[in-house]
């Protein structure tokens, strides 16, 4: 009897078997051999996937061309940067989308004053629709607590995690809370700070309005 995968004394040495002449030995080698191939063939596969799942996961980041030594203002231009989103999709800041802008920072989506302003934004989306306004949110949230939170609070806008600051670098920002306007042409046109969450993001979606009305 011989094993289905060999059928020379040579092809047995490369799996590193001897050359047995009793057909009781070859059966109780079978085993041996089967397990060993089926070790081997998903250990190449497990080497062939994993790059595909890490690009996947991990999209390539664009990084600032400079870090501003002040927080951004009003006639500034919005940092060209790309983020990830609570969803894992990579989202670019400074885009030339020709749309009003809204970009919120927080600390954390989970604290009592980012959880107000997101759940304002969120009911007043229809308006921010109508008004082609681009909404994003920064916390230093990990992703997939940003993820979580952002399910919870059902967020129609994407919000970007940034543990590490890059993003709050970008802005010049050590502190979390300002909200920025931008206009078509990716210029802040308001800094918004120290307001309750409400009319913070009031104020935020008159001046998109305003913003809207003169460029169109």
């Amino acid at each position: 009897m011989h094993l289905p995968y060999t059928t020379t004394a040579a092809a047995k040495s490369k799996l590193g078997l001897r050359y047995f002449g009793s057909g009781d030995r070859l059966r109780r080698m079978r085993p041996i051999v089967l397990l060993a191939t089926a070790l081997l063939a998903a250990s190449c596969s497990e080497r062939e996937t994993e790059p595909q799942a890490t690009q996947a996961e991990k999209p390539p980041l664009a990084e600032p061309s400079a870090t501003p030594d002040e927080p951004l203002s009003k006639g500034d231009s919005l940092p060209r940067i790309t983020g990830i989103a609570q969803t894992g999709a990579g989202v670019g800041l400074g885009d030339d989308h020709g749309r009003v802008s809204l970009v919120f920072t927080c600390e954390s989506l989970a604290t009592a004053r980012c959880t107000r302003l997101s759940k304002w934004l969120r009911d007043r989306w229809l308006d921010l629709r109508e008004l082609d306004a681009l909404v994003l949110g920064m916390t230093r949230d990990h992703r997939v607590k940003l993820r979580e939170l952002a399910y919870e609070l059902e967020l129609p806008f994407y919000v970007l995690a940034d543990p590490s600051e890059r993003l709050f670098r970008a802005f010049g920002l050590e502190q979390a809370g300002p909200v920025f306007v931008v206009d078509k042409n990716n210029e802040i046109q308001a800094r918004l700070t120290m307001e309750p969450p409400e009319a913070l993001a009031e104020r935020a979606l008159s001046s998109l309005a305003s913003l809207s009305r003169d460029s169109g």
